[in-house]
């Protein structure tokens, strides 16, 4: 039975495993062919299939979503455009409509799609489906049916939709002819443009017959409201005098405006007496306008300034006792009493007009109470009145308002008297180009898809076998003292023909008790070969490995020639498989940790492992001596390097000969093979000297052939 024992880490983490992308890069180029063959069949068959497929052409026409009205065919010559900014869910209510089942039927019939093959697949049914029909299997549609089927045959090819943000609507029509694929693009436009005109024709139609209804009974109350008034207005005298009102009124304000000009006069008239009288007493009558503006006062005026200057002219020579100077005093005299006397006739004939302007004053005020008390009785009638008046008006107005609506309505249901809230902006024409299929994206989607997928599957198939890790789950899952697979038995798998029934037995028994590895069935237990020879044998077994890596051994007892064969073999390698070479040949180093380190415990893989700076190969020193004590270092050298079988797809050793080294000797019984690389001219005895019991096959290699395949492989 397989033992067990306790797991090292591997290198890439403590219990984690790192992609090995180099894994996966071999992987796929193994797989190569079952990658490509399918992805040149899928290119080959996308290329015939897209040039077998009946093209189709798609046509769009534009829209812009905009008021069609004109100041001339707005409600009351109106400036309001009418339409608002469109959101996001009108602009989806349009396109809705664009795509509504009436403007698709209103589009088959004035497209005539009835009956073409294109769209309707019951015109010319193949022959599959009359066959079916004609035995029961499927039913012969009706009418209704077949409409319903060329309906949505025809919404399938027919797109409307918004473009981004905008008032712009994109209508899209598809067919298998490019002059048909424009026409039905520019119909359905023409369609929803004619479908926006006629829904205002309706509308203003049924607000018509609305308001007809509405305005007849409405005329009657007006007549009715009105008579009403003059009914009204007649019982209670309440009669109209022009613009001023009710004859009361105008009689009231008639009589306070005679009232107001009488006291004026009267005021007047007492205020003229009052200023002649006050001038008569101050002895200055003529200053007087209406004294000195009378006839008689400017004749008087005249004979005074006459006598005054004869006076003045006789007082030359006369003396004032004389008789004609008694004469002219005594003419002056008259002539002043008499200006007097007409001063005084006008201040009693201004005092007569202001008492009769006072009578005037009290008739009319008279007169004024008594309409007073008719005007009040009169304002609670006008109170009533003007209520049956704003009734009458409120009703007019509303009928003149109706009256103006049901006009307009008439007149916005007359032909082309309605247009459309939106216009075309670009009509469709027949494309050069189909819109399906699109021959080289198609290709090249199938084509790229298809190696993707082989890619997938190859990778995914590395991935769930654990190949593709560097270690961690691989080093989980084998235990440091696995059974080796041996080289005769990794290389001869693959070639021998092996009995299928047998498989299961042979496996199950080199899992429970493994032995000794075998000699190769049928060759030598030395081979004298070349270094390309046993790099070959080495890779075919490494292939062959499964998740348990390949374990060789590189001995030579020349040291440099050695160490450079082994670098040759493991950079090879690593091209084709993850590869990690023990360096045992150079000098141990206790300043560079190596295998000696981590089999004494004073240092880990992480610690030991190096890159390679020419190829991908990893590298591990010699580190540490390991001493003269076999039994110090037996088991942990074995679980070290099981370990890195478990983590590597092979392992390389590079140690001196086994005929000089106890190390050596060991771990040629632990390898599946050794490569033993001797001098050109060497003897047979150091070949035999090689050779220990229970160690693998021995592949020997001379020098010469040595260097020159290293030469090859640097």
């Amino acid at each position: 039975m397989a033992q067990t024992g306790p797991v090292l880490p591997a290198p890439g983490g403590e219990g984690t495993g790192d992609l090995d992308l180099n894994q996966l890069g071999v992987a796929l180029s193994r797989a190569r062919y079952w990658i490509l063959v399918p992805t040149v069949l899928a290119l080959v068959v996308a290329a015939v299939v897209v040039n077998l497929i009946t093209p189709r052409y798609t046509a769009e026409a534009r829209l812009i979503l905009q008021s069609g009205d004109s100041y001339f065919t707005r409600p009351n010559g109106s400036t309001d455009p009418g339409i608002g900014p469109f959101d996001e869910r009108e602009m989806a209510s349009q396109v809705q409509l664009a795509s509504s089942r009436e403007i698709i039927r209103a589009g088959i019939d004035r497209l005539k799609l009835r009956g073409n093959p294109e769209f309707d697949k019951y015109a010319a049914p193949g022959l599959v489906r009359s066959v079916m029909m004609a035995i029961g299997l499927s039913k012969t549609p009706t009418e209704v049916e077949r409409d319903d089927y060329l309906v949505e045959a025809v919404r399938e090819r027919m797109l409307a939709f918004s473009v981004g943000l905008s008032r712009v609507l994109t209508i899209e029509f598809s067919s298998n002819d490019p002059q048909l694929a424009a026409l039905g693009a520019n119909t359905f436009a023409d369609l929803f443009l004619e479908s926006q005109a006629e829904a205002k024709k309706q509308s203003a139609r049924a607000a018509g017959a609305w308001l007809i209804n509405t305005i007849d009974p409405l005329r009657e109350r007006v007549a009715a409201a009105e008579a009403k008034v003059e009914d009204f207005r007649a019982r209670k005298g309440l009669l109209a005098s022009g613009t001023s009102g009710t004859l009361p009124q105008q009689q009231l304000s008639e009589m306070n405006t005679q009232l107001s000009a009488a006291r004026s006069a009267q005021a007047d008239a007492q205020a003229r007496a009052k200023m002649i009288r006050d001038a008569l007493a101050a002895g200055r009558p003529l200053e007087i306008s209406d004294v000195a503006n009378n006839e008689l006062v400017r004749k008087l005026t005249a004979d005074r300034s006459a006598l005054r200057a004869q006076i003045s002219l006789e007082a030359r020579t006369l003396l004032p006792g004389h008789p004609r100077m008694k004469e002219l005093a005594a003419q002056l005299a008259t002539v002043d009493s008499e200006i007097r006397a007409t001063a005084e006739k006008a201040v009693r004939t201004f005092e007569n007009d202001a008492r009769v302007q006072g009578a005037r004053v009290d008739q009319i005020g008279a007169a004024l109470d008594q309409l007073k008390g008719q005007s009040a009785q009169a304002n609670e009638n006008e109170v009533e009145l003007r209520a049956l008046e704003r009734e009458a008006r409120s009703q007019r107005d509303q009928l003149e308002a109706m009256m103006t609506r049901y006009r307009e309505a008439m007149a916005r249901d007359a032909k082309d008297a309605a247009p459309a809230d939106a216009r075309i902006v670009s009509r469709a024409y027949p494309p050069a180009t189909p819109s399906f299929p699109k021959r080289l994206p198609i290709v090249l989607v199938a084509t790229i898809a298809t190696l993707l997928v082989g890619a997938a599957v190859v990778v995914t198939r590395e991935l769930l076998s654990g190949r593709a890790y560097v270690g961690g789950a691989r080093a989980a899952a084998v235990p440091l003292n696995a059974p080796v697979v041996p080289l005769g038995a990794a290389v001869d798998a693959p070639l021998a023909a092996r009995d299928p029934e047998s498989e299961p037995e042979e496996a199950s028994a080199e899992a429970d008790a493994p032995a000794d590895p075998p000699a190769l069935a049928g060759k030598p237990a030395v081979q004298d070969l070349s270094l390309v020879d046993a790099l070959r044998i080495l890779a075919e077994a490494a292939d062959s490995a499964g998740s348990l890596g390949v374990f060789g051994m590189v001995a030579s007892d020349v040291s440099r020639t050695g160490l450079d064969s082994a670098f040759a073999l493991g950079r090879t390698l690593a091209r084709r498989r993850r590869t990690v070479l023990v360096d045992l040949i150079s000098p141990c180093d206790e300043t560079r940790p190596g295998l000696g380190d981590v089999v004494l415990g004073q240092a880990n893989f992480l610690q030991v492992l190096n890159r390679d700076s020419g190829s991908r190969l990893h590298v591990v020193a010699p580190g540490a001596a390991l001493g003269d004590s076999p039994d110090a270092w037996e088991q942990p050298l074995r679980r070290s390097l099981e370990a890195l079988r478990t983590a590597y797809g092979c392992v390389l050793v590079a140690a001196p000969s086994p005929a000089y080294s106890r190390l050596s000797q060991d771990l040629a019984r632990l390898a599946d093979a050794v490569v033993l690389v001797i001098d050109q001219d060497a003897a047979a005895d150091t070949v035999r000297a090689a050779l220990l019991p229970g160690s693998p096959e021995l592949i020997v290699v001379r020098s010469g052939a040595a260097e020159d395949a290293v030469a090859a492989a640097v």
